[in-house]
């Protein structure tokens, strides 16, 4: 943990140098109240000590940093809980550009077994499932289903989100307009 900046409110690349140690294992800058911090400067510390970065975006979804959305590189994580910026209750989303992360993310879905409907489905894979390692099994509410992530843009109030028209959803839901 290091003190951020009395001026943006962020961590300076400066400081999370000074506060490296044998046992720092990941540097998380956390992009606070839609501006992003130095994350060129900050990955190039974490580049100089073999330290992966993880982008704290969740307070920045929609976020520019030097002409790109925050999380394009790397990894990041962002936050849909009710008081973030972009919104649908709960939940979350990790974005990355590594292949064995990601692998091992997909891992934690459906309980953590190595099969689930969709990989029968599209892979046939048989139905037999060994569990790969403890994972979870989470499902978004309605509510999350069709409002997506985010605020409507309308006066309308949350409540009525779940039965307003979603393009998204097939014809046979309730609401979507046939």
């Amino acid at each position: 943990m290091i003190d951020v900046d009395n001026d943006n409110l962020m961590i300076t690349p400066d400081a999370v140098e000074a506060a490296i140690t044998s046992r720092t294992k990941a540097i998380i800058p956390v992009h606070y109240a839609g501006a992003p911090a130095d994350i060129d400067a900050i990955r190039a510390v974490g580049e100089r000590h073999g330290i992966p970065v993880i982008e704290d975006a969740a307070h920045a979804a929609g976020t520019h940093y030097k002409g790109r959305h925050i999380g394009w590189q790397g990894t990041a994580i962002f936050s849909f809980h009710a008081i973030k910026n972009m919104t649908c209750a709960e939940g979350g989303l990790i974005v990355t550009d590594d292949d064995e992360l990601a692998s091992r993310i997909r891992s934690l879905k459906f309980h953590g077994l190595g099969v689930d409907a969709y990989d029968r489905q599209t892979h046939g894979r048989a139905p037999q499932a060994e569990v790969i390692t403890p994972g979870l099994q989470v499902q978004p509410c309605r509510y999350q289903r069709r409002s997506g992530a985010g605020p409507t843009g309308k006066t309308e109030p949350r409540q009525s989100a779940p039965d307003r028209d979603c393009p998204a959803l097939p014809a046979r839901a309730g609401g979507h307009a046939v």
